[in-house]
């Protein structure tokens, strides 16, 4: 698990027996839902989780459940230009060419270029559903010509 925005400490994937107390916990959080769920302290107070709170412990539970290492990495409101472009998995120069073309906005502080992380996350999660809709597309068009096998394994 790493945790924190400098990259901090990197922790092993988690054992057998976290693995399961993960999965447990997952289980709680999912049949009870958000807003339903708290997480309650030694002393007995009871704090709700909802929202995005829920849905982090959610997905890391998830993945801890799975056996699997969890990143956690805190980003700031605005993004320099190189943390937007390794949140999008796009080289610096590209990314530069779209806020170019306003394709994402952008504004300067001093001399460093900043991306909006809402308009960020908005224009990966746009684009996500539009390759999932050209995939879809393409599958439907493949089956039609043949040349999808529905058998393969």
């Amino acid at each position: 698990m790493k945790i924190g925005a400098n990259h901090q400490p990197h922790l092993a994937p988690p054992s057998q027996n976290e693995a399961k107390q993960a999965k447990k916990l997952l289980t709680l959080l999912e049949n009870s839902g958000a807003g339903k769920s708290s997480v309650v302290g030694n002393e007995g107070t009871a704090v709700p989780l909802r929202g995005t709170v829920y849905e982090a412990f959610v997905r890391v539970l998830r993945e801890l459940a799975m056996g699997k290492a969890v990143s956690i990495e805190a980003f700031n409101s605005d993004l320099t230009v190189e943390e937007a472009a390794r949140l999008l998995y796009a080289p610096v120069p590209a990314l530069n060419q779209m806020l170019d073309r306003g394709e994402l906005p952008s504004r300067m502080d001093d001399s460093i270029r900043l991306v909006p992380l809402k308009a960020l996350l908005a224009y990966k999660e746009r684009e996500s559903r539009r390759r999932r809709k050209i995939l879809t597309w393409l599958t439907q068009e493949s089956q039609k010509m043949g040349l999808y096998d529905d058998d393969a394994p």
